[in-house]
Protein backbone atom coordinates (compact mmCIF):
# COMPACT_ATOMS: atom_id res chain seq x y z
CA UNK A 1 0.00 0.00 0.00
CA UNK A 2 1.28 3.56 -0.79
CA UNK A 3 0.12 6.15 1.56
CA UNK A 4 1.09 9.90 1.33
CA UNK A 5 1.44 11.67 4.87
CA UNK A 6 0.69 15.07 5.02
CA UNK A 7 1.47 17.60 7.92
CA UNK A 8 -0.77 20.83 7.34
CA UNK A 9 0.86 24.35 8.06
CA UNK A 10 0.16 26.56 11.20
CA UNK A 11 -0.81 29.78 8.68
CA UNK A 12 1.06 32.93 10.21
CA UNK A 13 2.62 31.58 13.43
CA UNK A 14 5.96 30.46 13.57
CA UNK A 15 6.00 27.15 14.06
CA UNK A 16 9.05 24.79 13.08
CA UNK A 17 9.17 21.89 15.38
CA UNK A 18 9.60 18.53 14.32
CA UNK A 19 6.39 17.00 12.98
CA UNK A 20 6.62 13.98 15.77
CA UNK A 21 3.02 12.77 15.39
CA UNK A 22 3.10 12.02 11.24
CA UNK A 23 7.24 10.63 12.02
CA UNK A 24 5.57 7.69 14.52
CA UNK A 25 2.25 7.14 11.89
CA UNK A 26 4.92 7.13 9.19
CA UNK A 27 7.12 4.23 11.70
CA UNK A 28 3.78 2.46 11.97
CA UNK A 29 3.04 2.39 8.30
CA UNK A 30 6.28 1.27 7.74
CA UNK A 31 6.04 -1.95 10.00
CA UNK A 32 2.83 -2.87 7.98
CA UNK A 33 5.24 -2.99 4.82
CA UNK A 34 3.86 0.30 3.26
CA UNK A 35 5.73 2.89 1.10
CA UNK A 36 5.52 5.80 2.55
CA UNK A 37 5.70 9.51 1.32
CA UNK A 38 5.77 12.69 3.19
CA UNK A 39 4.68 16.01 2.64
CA UNK A 40 5.33 19.16 5.61
CA UNK A 41 3.49 22.21 4.71
CA UNK A 42 4.44 23.99 7.51
CA UNK A 43 8.06 23.65 6.59
CA UNK A 44 7.62 24.30 2.57
CA UNK A 45 5.50 27.40 3.95
CA UNK A 46 6.04 30.12 1.14
CA UNK A 47 7.48 27.96 -1.64
CA UNK A 48 4.50 27.68 -3.20
CA UNK A 49 3.35 24.60 -0.87
CA UNK A 50 -0.13 23.35 -1.96
CA UNK A 51 0.79 23.52 -5.74
CA UNK A 52 3.69 21.53 -4.82
CA UNK A 53 1.42 19.02 -3.08
CA UNK A 54 -1.40 19.10 -6.01
CA UNK A 55 1.64 18.34 -8.32
CA UNK A 56 2.99 14.95 -6.37
CA UNK A 57 -0.59 13.87 -5.39
CA UNK A 58 -1.95 14.13 -9.44
CA UNK A 59 -0.70 11.01 -11.04
CA UNK A 60 1.07 9.65 -7.87
CA UNK A 61 -0.19 6.30 -7.20
CA UNK A 62 -1.51 6.71 -4.11
CA UNK A 63 -3.75 4.13 -1.71
CA UNK A 64 -4.43 6.12 1.25
CA UNK A 65 -4.04 9.85 2.48
CA UNK A 66 -3.19 10.51 6.26
CA UNK A 67 -3.49 14.22 7.45
CA UNK A 68 -2.42 14.73 11.04
CA UNK A 69 -4.11 18.09 12.43
CA UNK A 70 -5.27 20.48 15.51
CA UNK A 71 -9.03 22.12 15.79
CA UNK A 72 -7.06 25.25 15.07
CA UNK A 73 -6.12 23.86 11.66
CA UNK A 74 -9.79 23.19 10.15
CA UNK A 75 -10.30 25.53 7.54
CA UNK A 76 -6.59 24.99 6.23
CA UNK A 77 -7.29 20.82 6.38
CA UNK A 78 -10.57 21.11 4.69
CA UNK A 79 -8.56 22.82 1.72
CA UNK A 80 -6.06 20.02 1.39
CA UNK A 81 -8.98 17.34 1.82
CA UNK A 82 -10.93 19.00 -1.15
CA UNK A 83 -7.45 19.27 -3.20
CA UNK A 84 -6.69 15.52 -2.36
CA UNK A 85 -10.18 14.20 -3.31
CA UNK A 86 -9.61 16.20 -6.82
CA UNK A 87 -7.28 14.20 -7.31
CA UNK A 88 -7.65 10.52 -6.07
CA UNK A 89 -11.77 11.44 -5.52
CA UNK A 90 -11.81 7.29 -4.17
CA UNK A 91 -8.78 7.23 -2.21
CA UNK A 92 -9.37 7.35 1.53
CA UNK A 93 -9.02 10.57 3.63
CA UNK A 94 -7.68 9.37 7.06
CA UNK A 95 -7.14 12.77 9.60
CA UNK A 96 -5.66 12.25 13.09
CA UNK A 97 -4.45 14.82 15.65
CA UNK A 98 -6.65 16.90 17.97
CA UNK A 99 -8.62 17.97 15.39
CA UNK A 100 -10.13 14.10 14.64
CA UNK A 101 -9.92 12.84 18.08
CA UNK A 102 -12.27 15.99 19.33
CA UNK A 103 -14.28 16.91 16.48
CA UNK A 104 -14.68 13.86 14.13
CA UNK A 105 -18.54 14.41 13.49
CA UNK A 106 -17.80 17.57 12.67
CA UNK A 107 -14.85 16.97 10.37
CA UNK A 108 -16.88 13.72 8.64
CA UNK A 109 -20.10 16.29 7.64
CA UNK A 110 -18.09 19.37 7.19
CA UNK A 111 -15.53 18.09 4.78
CA UNK A 112 -14.73 15.07 2.52
CA UNK A 113 -12.28 12.94 5.01
CA UNK A 114 -13.29 9.45 5.58
CA UNK A 115 -11.87 8.57 8.41
CA UNK A 116 -11.01 9.81 12.16
CA UNK A 117 -8.47 8.19 14.07
CA UNK A 118 -9.20 9.63 17.55
CA UNK A 119 -6.36 10.08 20.48
CA UNK A 120 -3.00 7.76 20.09
CA UNK A 121 -2.85 6.38 16.46
CA UNK A 122 0.23 4.14 16.37
CA UNK A 123 -1.89 0.93 16.54
CA UNK A 124 -5.21 2.35 15.20
CA UNK A 125 -3.39 2.87 11.77
CA UNK A 126 -2.21 -0.22 11.51
CA UNK A 127 -5.55 -1.70 12.05
CA UNK A 128 -6.88 0.59 9.27
CA UNK A 129 -4.27 -0.77 6.87
CA UNK A 130 -5.55 -4.16 7.58
CA UNK A 131 -9.04 -3.75 7.48
CA UNK A 132 -9.50 -0.92 5.45
CA UNK A 133 -12.57 -3.01 3.34
CA UNK A 134 -13.93 -3.91 6.33
CA UNK A 135 -13.75 -1.07 9.81
CA UNK A 136 -16.60 -2.74 11.75
CA UNK A 137 -13.79 -4.21 14.25
CA UNK A 138 -10.86 -1.02 14.44
CA UNK A 139 -11.76 0.63 17.76
CA UNK A 140 -10.70 3.74 17.94
CA UNK A 141 -12.63 5.41 14.57
CA UNK A 142 -15.12 7.14 12.94
CA UNK A 143 -16.22 7.15 9.44
CA UNK A 144 -18.57 7.26 7.00
CA UNK A 145 -20.57 4.41 5.28
CA UNK A 146 -23.48 4.35 3.45
CA UNK A 147 -24.24 8.18 4.15
CA UNK A 148 -23.88 7.51 7.96
CA UNK A 149 -21.66 8.23 10.32
CA UNK A 150 -20.32 5.30 12.03
CA UNK A 151 -18.39 5.86 15.94
CA UNK A 152 -16.44 2.79 17.04
CA UNK A 153 -15.45 4.07 20.58
CA UNK A 154 -12.62 4.19 21.85
CA UNK A 155 -9.08 2.42 21.35
CA UNK A 156 -6.62 1.22 24.39
CA UNK A 157 -3.41 3.68 25.02
CA UNK A 158 0.02 2.14 24.28
CA UNK A 159 1.04 1.50 27.58
CA UNK A 160 4.84 0.96 27.23
CA UNK A 161 5.89 4.35 25.28
CA UNK A 162 9.31 2.04 25.29
CA UNK A 163 7.52 -0.30 22.83
CA UNK A 164 7.51 2.40 20.41
CA UNK A 165 10.09 2.35 18.02
CA UNK A 166 11.84 5.90 17.40
CA UNK A 167 10.30 7.64 14.25
CA UNK A 168 11.85 6.56 10.87
CA UNK A 169 14.16 10.19 10.36
CA UNK A 170 15.61 8.76 7.49
CA UNK A 171 12.69 9.78 5.58
CA UNK A 172 12.98 12.96 6.48
CA UNK A 173 15.41 15.97 5.58
CA UNK A 174 16.31 16.36 8.53
CA UNK A 175 18.80 19.38 8.06
CA UNK A 176 15.68 21.79 7.04
CA UNK A 177 14.31 21.23 10.87
CA UNK A 178 17.75 21.85 12.59
CA UNK A 179 18.18 25.26 10.87
CA UNK A 180 14.42 26.19 11.97
CA UNK A 181 14.62 25.45 15.74
CA UNK A 182 16.84 26.52 18.79
CA UNK A 183 16.49 27.56 22.65
CA UNK A 184 15.01 30.41 24.50
CA UNK A 185 17.83 32.01 26.36
CA UNK A 186 21.27 33.25 26.40
CA UNK A 187 23.82 30.05 24.96
CA UNK A 188 23.58 29.89 21.59
CA UNK A 189 23.04 26.49 19.73
CA UNK A 190 23.22 25.31 16.52
CA UNK A 191 21.55 22.14 16.12
CA UNK A 192 17.87 21.47 18.10
CA UNK A 193 15.51 18.68 18.16
CA UNK A 194 12.48 18.37 19.36
CA UNK A 195 11.40 15.17 21.40
CA UNK A 196 8.91 14.10 23.63
CA UNK A 197 9.33 12.13 27.13
CA UNK A 198 6.10 11.39 27.60
CA UNK A 199 2.27 11.72 26.35
CA UNK A 200 -0.53 13.52 28.61
CA UNK A 201 -0.94 15.44 31.45
CA UNK A 202 -1.74 14.67 35.03
CA UNK A 203 -3.72 18.05 35.82
CA UNK A 204 -7.18 19.53 34.15
CA UNK A 205 -7.22 22.59 33.78
CA UNK A 206 -10.94 23.85 32.13
CA UNK A 207 -9.03 25.56 29.47
CA UNK A 208 -6.89 22.98 28.32
CA UNK A 209 -7.16 20.39 25.12
CA UNK A 210 -5.01 18.02 26.01
CA UNK A 211 -3.79 14.84 23.09
CA UNK A 212 -4.35 12.30 25.28
CA UNK A 213 -6.09 12.16 28.65
CA UNK A 214 -3.73 10.22 30.80
CA UNK A 215 -0.12 9.94 31.42
CA UNK A 216 2.41 7.89 30.14
CA UNK A 217 6.45 8.24 30.22
CA UNK A 218 9.08 6.86 28.67
CA UNK A 219 11.97 5.34 30.62
CA UNK A 220 14.90 8.00 31.33
CA UNK A 221 17.37 5.12 29.17
CA UNK A 222 14.93 5.29 26.34
CA UNK A 223 14.71 9.07 26.09
CA UNK A 224 18.58 8.95 26.49
CA UNK A 225 19.30 6.20 23.82
CA UNK A 226 16.76 8.44 21.65
CA UNK A 227 18.80 11.80 22.65
CA UNK A 228 22.33 10.10 22.29
CA UNK A 229 20.78 8.70 18.55
CA UNK A 230 20.65 12.31 17.42
CA UNK A 231 24.23 13.22 19.16
CA UNK A 232 25.98 11.03 17.15
CA UNK A 233 24.00 10.46 13.68
CA UNK A 234 23.00 14.20 13.52
CA UNK A 235 25.42 16.03 15.94
CA UNK A 236 22.67 17.50 17.93
CA UNK A 237 23.39 20.16 20.42
CA UNK A 238 20.18 21.13 22.12
CA UNK A 239 16.65 19.18 22.68
CA UNK A 240 13.69 21.37 22.87
CA UNK A 241 10.96 18.97 24.64
CA UNK A 242 7.73 19.22 23.94
CA UNK A 243 5.97 17.10 26.30
CA UNK A 244 2.43 18.17 27.50
CA UNK A 245 4.17 18.78 31.19
CA UNK A 246 8.35 17.05 30.98
CA UNK A 247 8.67 18.19 34.77
CA UNK A 248 4.90 16.17 36.18
CA UNK A 249 6.70 15.16 39.32
CA UNK A 250 10.14 16.45 41.49
CA UNK A 251 11.38 12.79 41.05
CA UNK A 252 10.59 12.86 37.08
CA UNK A 253 12.55 15.95 36.82
CA UNK A 254 15.90 15.14 38.76
CA UNK A 255 16.14 11.75 37.06
CA UNK A 256 15.95 13.77 33.67
CA UNK A 257 18.65 16.20 34.88
CA UNK A 258 20.64 13.32 36.08
CA UNK A 259 20.66 11.77 32.60
CA UNK A 260 21.15 14.93 30.63
CA UNK A 261 24.12 16.37 32.45
CA UNK A 262 25.65 13.46 31.37
CA UNK A 263 25.15 13.95 27.98
CA UNK A 264 26.31 17.61 27.77
CA UNK A 265 23.68 19.37 25.64
CA UNK A 266 21.26 22.02 26.36
CA UNK A 267 17.44 21.61 26.98
CA UNK A 268 14.69 23.21 27.23
CA UNK A 269 10.76 22.39 28.62
CA UNK A 270 7.39 22.44 30.38
CA UNK A 271 6.87 22.84 33.95
CA UNK A 272 4.43 23.39 36.59
CA UNK A 273 4.65 25.66 39.63
CA UNK A 274 3.93 23.90 42.10
CA UNK A 275 6.47 21.01 41.09
CA UNK A 276 9.71 23.12 40.47
CA UNK A 277 11.32 24.60 43.58
CA UNK A 278 14.42 26.05 44.07
CA UNK A 279 16.47 23.08 43.88
CA UNK A 280 15.08 21.44 41.51
CA UNK A 281 15.25 24.83 39.09
CA UNK A 282 19.15 25.11 40.03
CA UNK A 283 19.43 21.69 38.79
CA UNK A 284 18.20 22.01 35.96
CA UNK A 285 20.27 25.12 34.73
CA UNK A 286 23.49 22.69 35.93
CA UNK A 287 22.26 19.67 33.70
CA UNK A 288 21.87 22.47 30.45
CA UNK A 289 18.40 23.67 30.89
CA UNK A 290 18.40 27.06 29.24
CA UNK A 291 14.79 27.82 29.79
CA UNK A 292 11.54 26.62 31.23
CA UNK A 293 7.79 27.50 30.19
CA UNK A 294 5.12 28.28 33.18
CA UNK A 295 1.85 28.27 32.50
CA UNK A 296 0.60 31.26 34.74
CA UNK A 297 -2.13 32.43 33.14
CA UNK A 298 -3.13 34.95 35.80
CA UNK A 299 -1.91 36.77 39.12
CA UNK A 300 -5.64 36.49 40.41
CA UNK A 301 -6.28 33.45 43.02
CA UNK A 302 -10.14 34.05 42.00
CA UNK A 303 -9.02 33.09 38.13
CA UNK A 304 -6.82 29.89 38.83
CA UNK A 305 -9.48 28.50 40.95
CA UNK A 306 -11.96 29.00 38.17
CA UNK A 307 -9.59 27.52 35.71
CA UNK A 308 -9.03 24.94 37.80
CA UNK A 309 -4.98 25.34 37.76
CA UNK A 310 -4.27 23.98 41.51
CA UNK A 311 -2.12 26.48 42.01
CA UNK A 312 -1.53 29.12 44.38
CA UNK A 313 -0.41 32.54 43.51
CA UNK A 314 2.28 32.64 45.62
CA UNK A 315 3.56 29.32 44.42
CA UNK A 316 3.41 31.00 40.76
CA UNK A 317 5.42 34.47 41.82
CA UNK A 318 8.02 32.04 43.92
CA UNK A 319 8.76 29.59 40.80
CA UNK A 320 9.09 32.18 38.60
CA UNK A 321 11.65 34.22 40.56
CA UNK A 322 13.32 31.25 41.70
CA UNK A 323 13.93 29.58 37.87
CA UNK A 324 15.12 33.84 37.22
CA UNK A 325 17.65 33.05 39.73
CA UNK A 326 18.62 30.00 38.67
CA UNK A 327 19.91 31.75 35.75
CA UNK A 328 16.84 30.20 33.70
CA UNK A 329 14.95 31.99 30.74
CA UNK A 330 11.25 32.03 31.67
CA UNK A 331 8.74 31.77 29.21
CA UNK A 332 5.35 33.02 31.28
CA UNK A 333 1.98 32.11 29.07
CA UNK A 334 -1.09 34.34 30.00
CA UNK A 335 -4.23 34.17 29.53
CA UNK A 336 -6.75 37.38 29.40
CA UNK A 337 -10.57 37.58 29.35
CA UNK A 338 -11.35 33.79 31.04
CA UNK A 339 -14.88 34.11 32.81
CA UNK A 340 -14.73 36.11 35.97
CA UNK A 341 -12.12 38.26 34.40
CA UNK A 342 -13.12 41.72 36.01
CA UNK A 343 -10.92 45.01 37.37
CA UNK A 344 -10.00 43.41 40.89
CA UNK A 345 -8.41 40.13 38.64
CA UNK A 346 -6.71 42.54 36.71
CA UNK A 347 -5.38 44.55 39.43
CA UNK A 348 -3.95 41.50 40.90
CA UNK A 349 -2.23 40.39 37.31
CA UNK A 350 -0.17 43.57 37.35
CA UNK A 351 0.31 43.55 40.82
CA UNK A 352 1.97 39.86 40.72
CA UNK A 353 4.43 41.14 37.90
CA UNK A 354 5.26 44.52 39.65
CA UNK A 355 6.49 41.81 42.72
CA UNK A 356 8.41 40.02 39.86
CA UNK A 357 11.85 40.68 39.10
CA UNK A 358 10.47 38.81 35.58
CA UNK A 359 11.83 40.11 32.13
CA UNK A 360 10.52 38.75 29.13
CA UNK A 361 11.83 35.74 26.72
CA UNK A 362 12.16 37.49 23.50
CA UNK A 363 11.74 41.79 22.71
CA UNK A 364 9.19 43.72 23.00
CA UNK A 365 6.43 41.63 24.95
CA UNK A 366 6.73 40.83 29.06
CA UNK A 367 4.69 37.74 28.52
CA UNK A 368 2.49 35.50 26.33
CA UNK A 369 -0.81 37.72 27.14
CA UNK A 370 -3.20 35.54 25.39
CA UNK A 371 -6.91 36.05 24.52
CA UNK A 372 -8.90 33.45 25.77
CA UNK A 373 -10.78 31.04 23.37
CA UNK A 374 -12.51 27.87 24.05
CA UNK A 375 -10.72 24.57 22.20
CA UNK A 376 -12.41 21.25 21.37
CA UNK A 377 -11.57 18.68 24.36
CA UNK A 378 -11.61 21.67 26.87
CA UNK A 379 -14.07 21.64 29.65
CA UNK A 380 -14.28 25.09 28.66
CA UNK A 381 -15.61 24.61 25.41
CA UNK A 382 -18.13 21.78 26.28
CA UNK A 383 -19.62 24.58 28.64
CA UNK A 384 -20.08 27.04 25.83
CA UNK A 385 -21.75 23.85 23.69
CA UNK A 386 -23.73 23.59 26.93
CA UNK A 387 -25.02 26.82 27.24
CA UNK A 388 -25.43 27.55 24.06
CA UNK A 389 -22.72 30.28 23.23
CA UNK A 390 -21.16 28.06 20.29
CA UNK A 391 -24.12 26.94 18.34
CA UNK A 392 -22.20 26.19 15.24
CA UNK A 393 -19.41 23.55 15.52
CA UNK A 394 -17.94 23.98 12.03
CA UNK A 395 -18.49 27.33 11.97
CA UNK A 396 -16.63 27.95 15.19
CA UNK A 397 -14.15 25.45 13.43
CA UNK A 398 -13.15 28.03 10.89
CA UNK A 399 -12.41 30.77 12.92
CA UNK A 400 -10.06 29.66 15.39
CA UNK A 401 -7.33 29.33 12.91
CA UNK A 402 -4.62 30.68 16.04
CA UNK A 403 -6.41 29.28 19.08
CA UNK A 404 -5.18 30.99 22.33
CA UNK A 405 -2.11 32.48 21.08
CA UNK A 406 -0.34 36.12 21.45
CA UNK A 407 -2.46 38.33 18.47
CA UNK A 408 -5.12 35.76 18.10
CA UNK A 409 -8.36 38.11 17.49
CA UNK A 410 -11.16 37.67 20.25
CA UNK A 411 -14.14 35.80 18.86
CA UNK A 412 -15.65 35.17 22.48
CA UNK A 413 -16.26 37.60 25.59
CA UNK A 414 -16.82 35.88 28.70
CA UNK A 415 -16.91 39.44 30.72
CA UNK A 416 -19.46 41.84 32.15
CA UNK A 417 -17.27 44.38 29.50
CA UNK A 418 -17.66 44.98 25.73
CA UNK A 419 -16.05 43.82 23.06
CA UNK A 420 -13.97 47.12 22.64
CA UNK A 421 -13.74 47.77 26.18
CA UNK A 422 -12.54 44.21 26.59
CA UNK A 423 -9.31 44.75 23.93
CA UNK A 424 -8.25 47.88 25.49
CA UNK A 425 -8.07 46.54 28.89
CA UNK A 426 -5.73 43.85 27.80
CA UNK A 427 -3.40 46.31 25.66
CA UNK A 428 -3.51 48.56 29.62
CA UNK A 429 -2.32 45.61 31.04
CA UNK A 430 0.34 44.60 28.74
CA UNK A 431 1.34 48.30 28.53
CA UNK A 432 1.65 48.22 32.54
CA UNK A 433 3.70 45.11 32.30
CA UNK A 434 6.01 46.17 29.65
CA UNK A 435 6.73 49.91 31.96
CA UNK A 436 7.58 46.99 34.49
CA UNK A 437 10.19 45.68 32.21
CA UNK A 438 11.95 48.81 31.29
CA UNK A 439 12.30 49.74 34.79
CA UNK A 440 13.75 46.24 35.31
CA UNK A 441 16.12 46.78 32.56
CA UNK A 442 17.15 50.24 34.08
CA UNK A 443 17.67 48.69 37.39
CA UNK A 444 19.91 45.79 35.61
CA UNK A 445 21.86 46.91 32.91
CA UNK A 446 23.81 43.91 32.54
CA UNK A 447 20.23 41.83 31.85
CA UNK A 448 19.77 44.57 29.09
CA UNK A 449 23.22 44.33 27.42
CA UNK A 450 23.07 40.51 27.36
CA UNK A 451 19.76 39.94 25.91
CA UNK A 452 20.55 42.75 23.11
CA UNK A 453 23.56 40.64 22.32
CA UNK A 454 21.73 37.27 22.40
CA UNK A 455 19.16 39.51 20.00
CA UNK A 456 21.48 40.29 17.63
CA UNK A 457 23.05 36.46 18.02
CA UNK A 458 19.60 35.18 16.95
CA UNK A 459 19.34 37.81 14.10
CA UNK A 460 22.85 36.86 12.76
CA UNK A 461 21.73 33.22 12.50
CA UNK A 462 23.40 31.62 15.40
CA UNK A 463 21.02 31.18 18.05
CA UNK A 464 17.50 30.60 16.91
CA UNK A 465 14.40 31.27 19.31
CA UNK A 466 11.31 28.79 18.14
CA UNK A 467 7.72 29.88 18.81
CA UNK A 468 8.50 33.50 18.03
CA UNK A 469 5.63 35.77 18.38
CA UNK A 470 6.87 39.00 16.87
CA UNK A 471 7.19 41.26 19.54
CA UNK A 472 4.08 43.25 19.32
CA UNK A 473 1.90 41.50 17.24
CA UNK A 474 1.08 42.12 13.30
CA UNK A 475 -1.74 40.22 13.26
CA UNK A 476 -3.80 41.42 15.68
CA UNK A 477 -6.14 43.29 13.13
CA UNK A 478 -6.49 40.89 10.69
CA UNK A 479 -10.00 40.11 9.64
CA UNK A 480 -11.17 36.80 10.72
CA UNK A 481 -12.36 35.27 7.34
CA UNK A 482 -16.21 33.35 8.94
CA UNK A 483 -16.91 36.82 11.30
CA UNK A 484 -17.09 39.43 8.50
CA UNK A 485 -18.65 41.70 10.58
CA UNK A 486 -16.07 42.16 13.31
CA UNK A 487 -14.09 44.27 10.16
CA UNK A 488 -14.35 47.36 11.50
CA UNK A 489 -13.52 45.85 15.16
CA UNK A 490 -10.44 44.58 14.27
CA UNK A 491 -9.06 47.73 12.63
CA UNK A 492 -9.70 49.63 15.74
CA UNK A 493 -7.58 46.44 17.24
CA UNK A 494 -5.11 47.16 15.05
CA UNK A 495 -5.25 50.71 15.66
CA UNK A 496 -5.22 50.68 19.48
CA UNK A 497 -2.23 48.34 19.27
CA UNK A 498 0.07 50.57 16.82
CA UNK A 499 -0.74 53.58 19.43
CA UNK A 500 0.48 51.73 22.32
CA UNK A 501 4.06 50.40 20.08
CA UNK A 502 3.98 53.97 19.06
CA UNK A 503 4.26 55.40 22.80
CA UNK A 504 6.40 52.34 23.65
Amino acid sequence: MNVLLIQLHHGDREINFFPLGLAYIAGALLSEGCEVDLVDLQMEKGTDAEKSLYERIDGAKVDMIGITAYSTQFAHFKEVVELCKSCHSEVPVVVGGPLATYSARQVLTGTKADICVKSEGDITIRRIVRSLDNLKGVKGISYREGGEIVDNGDAAYVEDLDSIDFPPYHLFDMDRYFEGQGLYGDAPTKRTMSIVTSRGCPYSCNFCSMTFKNVRRRSIENVVEEIQFFIDKYGVDSIAFIDELVISSKKRGYEICEALGKLNIKWGCQGRVNICDKELLKTMKASGCTYVGFGVESGSQKILDAMNKKVKVDQSREAVANAIEAGLFVVVQMIFGYPGEDDDSIADTVDYFKRLNYYPPYPGSPANVSLITPLPGSALYDDCVKDGIITDEIEWLNSIGRGYYPGAPLLVNFTEWDDDTLIRKKFEVEEALHENYKMYLRRHPSVFIRKALTEVMRLAGKSIIYARANGVQKTVGKVVEHFPSRLKFNKEYAKLQRSIEKKN
